[in-house]
């Protein structure tokens, strides 16, 4: 597969981790990956050590894409045989403009959160040819909401491999942890694990 992989993130947070599994992912398995990602993205970091070839664009809201055309960068010229898959809101007219150039690709958009579509991202999602919903929960309210057929909504859950949960593991110190907080060293902890942001 060719894959155009779009994001408008800057810093990492789980959806931010899945997209760097999934590059890594496909790139393993030697299918043609395309990233373009913002100029300050930590992505580009997080991505070098899997080698895809990463374009840069400003992506600061989705309406740059009238200010700065993407023409020319990898992915969307129209010579390109890239399917768009985006991620972030901000991505969601680079993501028309990728379909508009190659009119043959099958844009896939990926949604990791339930806060409600605006009317362009309600119209964008409805072109879809898949939706994935990253749990059982966000796929309910994609079905409630009726933008895509149902049958072109699949669950694909974002899981955190092995090696990052391990590494995670081993920089944690509990008993540091527990005499910072006064917690009973005689007791479990239990943890949820996500990105804190104002």
């Amino acid at each position: 597969m060719r894959v155009l992989q779009i994001s408008s993130a800057e810093s990492m947070g789980g959806g931010e981790r899945h997209l760097a599994d999934l590059v890594g992912g496909l790139i393993d398995r030697e299918h043609d990956l395309q990233v373009v990602l913002r100029p300050n993205s930590r992505l580009i970091e997080v991505l070098a050590p899997a080698q895809p070839a990463i374009s840069t664009l400003p992506l600061r809201n989705a309406f740059d894409v009238f200010k700065r055309s993407p023409a020319g960068h990898p992915g969307f010229t129209e010579s390109d045989r890239y399917h768009p898959r985006t991620h972030g809101p901000r991505t969601i007219l680079w993501q028309a403009y990728a379909l508009r150039q190659n009119p043959a690709a099958k844009l896939i958009v990926t949604r990791h959160v339930l806060f409600p579509l605006n009317r362009l991202q309600r119209l964008v999602l409805s072109n879809a040819a898949r939706v994935i919903a990253v749990s059982e929960a966000v796929a309910r309210v994609l079905r409630a909401q009726a933008l895509v057929p149902a049958e072109r909504i699949r669950v694909v859950p974002t899981v955190s491999t092995l090696s990052v949960l391990q590494q995670a593991r081993a920089q944690f110190d509990a008993g540091a942890f527990r005499t910072r907080w006064n917690l009973p060293h005689d007791r479990p902890l239990i943890g949820s694990v996500g990105e804190l942001r104002r």
